[in-house]
């Protein structure tokens, strides 16, 4: 995994690390409710932002443009396929994290667990 991955973790526990961090910090956690999803942690202006990374898995020969047998969507984007939670997060990256309550977001720092 990447180093803004932070394992299994508490919302309220990536909320504690990204309070010091400046606005654009962002990590990546398991979601605690389903051990095939994540939650993607972003520190803004105004607050914090929690997206859920939703795993699809697939059974074999279900879509045959997917060898891999599964794929990755965003809660707040759930027509648009990604291959990796890394290709996820770099979509976040280049277009912000959006959200009903909050301005959007701008990834620009990814949190270490060694800068914890």
């Amino acid at each position: 995994m990447n180093s803004w991955y932070h394992g299994s973790i508490t919302r309220r526990d990536a909320e504690k690390r990204l309070r010091p961090a400046p606005a654009g910090s962002f990590l990546v956690r398991d979601s605690m409710a389903s051990h095939d999803d994540y939650f993607l942690a972003a520190r803004g202006e105004n607050g914090f932002l929690h997206v859920r990374i939703c795993c699809h898995n697939l059974r074999p020969g279900e879509e045959e443009n997917d060898p891999a047998g599964q794929h990755f969507t965003l809660a707040t984007l759930p027509d648009r396929r990604f291959d990796s939670v890394a290709a996820a997060v770099n979509h976040c990256a280049n277009i912000g994290v959006y959200s009903r309550h909050l301005p959007p977001v701008i990834l620009k720092y990814p949190l270490t667990e060694e800068s914890v």
